[in-house]
């Protein structure tokens, strides 16, 4: 594991980087994020929108959390979450978002943050260690999130962001990790946590409809807030369906905005936000 203590802080650059990106419209960026993993090739330390350090890996896949990766959650998190409150990240990845909301809980709020993969999981260690550091709390869990407790399997995808959950019985099982799953709702009784919840980030890649199916009775206990998920065009009809009877308000993320817009109607991948 990577002494974070150790690693460089160049905060200029990051700036340069951001600055270069919006004056040509982001053209640039593979250039950027190459040379950024060889100047640095142990790893470095960013300061995040909300404030806090974030560990960023030496990969240029993650040179995005330099430069605004998906900036309409960032803005999410800054508008709606404050001090003292519990948010959840499920399919945290190495924590970046996971971080951006612990600054906003502040020291006496809390984030708890799953994450199946052995790789993410064990960089989202490193930056929940870093924010210990910064009098922060994020409770980090090596576990996949899905309908019931049991087990799944893990399909590798080409990059750290596009893993994917799929049941045993599914066709990739044999080429895929088995790992240890939860229901978000029975794993945060187990823990404690009876709410209020500010803000639950789910990103899954396509695994979202069982992860909102097996916790829907539960946030609508009044537990939740808000609620962002990642829905695909294949199964934004499913999602319309487990909300559909509830009392929620949803808006989609289009052309740069959240709008009130049919969630089965979605045509791309895109962002819902579920208000409670």
């Amino acid at each position: 594991m990577v002494t974070t203590s150790s690693l460089p802080r160049p905060e200029m650059l990051h700036s340069f980087y951001r600055s270069s990106l919006r004056l040509t419209r982001k053209r640039g960026m593979r250039t950027l994020s190459r040379m950024n993993h060889w100047l640095f090739p142990r790893g470095q330390i960013a300061q995040l929108a909300t404030g806090c350090d974030f560990y960023l890996p030496p990969d240029p896949h993650f040179f995005g959390c330099l430069v605004g990766h998906e900036q309409h959650i960032a803005d999410l998190i800054r508008e709606t979450v404050e001090d003292g409150d519990t948010c959840i990240d499920v399919g945290a990845n190495i924590g970046y978002f996971s971080l951006m909301m612990a600054a906003r809980c502040g020291r006496r709020g809390r984030v708890y943050a799953y994450e199946p993969e052995r790789a993410n999981f064990a960089m989202l260690e490193q930056n929940v260690a870093l924010a210990r550091e910064q009098g922060l709390s994020v409770v980090a869990a090596r576990a996949a999130v899905s309908e019931a407790k049991g087990s799944v399997v893990l399909v590798p995808g080409a990059e750290s962001t596009l893993h994917k959950v799929r049941h045993l019985d599914g066709p990739d099982a044999d080429a895929a990790e088995v790992v240890p799953c939860v229901n978000l709702a029975e794993d945060l009784r187990e823990r404690g946590v009876e709410g209020p919840i500010k803000l639950i980030k789910i990103d899954v890649e396509g695994h979202e409809p069982e992860v909102l199916r097996g916790s829907i009775d539960f946030l609508m206990s009044g537990v939740a807030k808000f609620v962002v998920l990642e829905v695909f065009p294949g199964y934004a009809r499913e999602i319309a369906d487990i909300l559909r009877g509830h009392d929620v308000t949803v808006d989609c993320w289009l052309d740069g905005e959240w709008r009130a817009s049919p969630v089965e109607e979605i045509t791309h991948l895109t962002d819902i936000l579920i208000r409670f």
